[in-house]
């Protein structure tokens, strides 16, 4: 059975949405604070192919920020999308004017580099990361910002019950161990798309001029105190996760290799294995050889040993060509992103 996706605020919550517009427009005019004064709060949305819900989302970012009573922006970022996810992101900027920017990307490229695309536009002193599929309520905002203070550079939401597919938790879980052993996330600290940063923790992660940006790992290295808040996870109401087996291992990859050496230290480790074997197995035959008591059976032992070894040294050669690879895009300085529109509004 189709399932009926909401595409608007409800009744009553657009009433109190009016309501608190009006007033926030009155009191801006009374403010004698600066021409572009920064805002307390920005919230960046990476948004990809989810023009049923990404406009509900907005909306209830906007009006969640108008209950929290403080300046605030949302920034929201097409990663690529091909479904007229944009379209809906230009008319919420239209709606919502000037506490809107809606930013479109080239082509797809991952969700780490469309939030780290909306971070470098982000102007609050605290910037927050949503999710566009409403698996977290905007309104979970407010426990966020409750725990936001000058003691605390991160704020990460945890999640009371994850509602991933299995695959997604199982791909979930080894990322959070690979997490504590590279970029020394604390025991029992959990890390999740859900985040609030505080200001100068975004500026030491925005000095990271790299082609493959990790925000979970990026905000470990620049942060110090760090807190969790338990937060409500929903089930999905439309589309699927992008992080299939093919999203997490390229995940996978994206940490190991631009990030750690941990490769490289399995392969010498297996390399040292192998060298110690293929020493044992020739001097095992040289003394078969020396006291005439070898013979010609066992080529099918011998194919097969070089086999083996060959393709250890073609795997080898992989992951040091992957390195070189990596090392070669860092050098040339290449972007993360390339944006291809910034819509926004415009004072007459």
């Amino acid at each position: 059975m189709k399932k009926n996706i909401p595409t608007t605020i409800s009744p009553a919550s657009k009433k109190e949405f009016t309501d608190m517009r009006k007033k926030e427009l009155r009191l801006a005019g009374q403010k004698a604070a600066k021409s572009n004064p920064r805002p307390k709060l920005s919230v960046v949305i990476p948004v990809y192919n989810s023009k049923d819900i990404v406009g509900l989302t907005i909306d209830e970012t906007v009006l969640c920020g108008f209950k929290l009573g403080i300046p605030f922006e949302v920034i929201a970022v097409d990663d690529g999308s091909s479904d007229g996810s944009w379209g809906v992101l230009c008319k919420k900027v239209r709606q919502h004017e000037s506490k809107i920017v809606a930013i479109k990307l080239l082509r797809n490229f991952g969700q780490h580099s469309a939030l780290f695309c909306g971070i470098s536009f982000a102007r609050g002193e605290w910037v927050l990361t949503l999710d566009d599929d409403m698996q977290i309520h905007p309104k979970e905002i407010t426990r966020l910002m409750a725990k936001a203070s000058g003691e605390v550079d991160l704020v990460v939401g945890r999640f009371e019950q994850k509602r991933h597919g299995l695959i997604r938790r199982i791909g979930s879980n080894l990322v959070q161990k690979i997490n504590q052993q590279i970029f020394g996330k604390p025991n029992g600290f959990t890390v999740s798309s859900f985040r609030l940063i505080r200001r100068d923790v975004v500026d030491r992660i925005l000095q990271y001029r790299t082609p493959f940006p990790y925000i979970n790992g990026l905000m470990l290295l620049c942060s110090g105190n760090r807190a969790n808040v338990t937060v409500e996870h929903r089930e999905r109401v439309t589309g699927s996760s992008g992080y299939g087996i093919k999203g997490i291992a390229s995940l996978l990859m994206k940490i190991l290799f631009t990030y750690s050496a941990y490769p490289l230290r399995v392969a010498l480790v297996l390399s040292m294995i192998c060298s110690v074997a293929s020493f044992s197995v020739g001097l095992y035959f040289i003394i078969l050889k020396i006291i005439g008591d070898i013979h010609v059976e066992g080529w099918t032992t011998v194919v097969a040993m070089i086999a083996f070894f060959n393709s250890l040294l073609i795997l080898m050669l992989a992951m040091i060509g992957e390195y070189v690879l990596r090392f070669f895009r860092q050098v040339i300085n290449e972007p993360a992103y390339h944006i291809s529109d910034v819509y926004k509004h415009h004072k007459n």
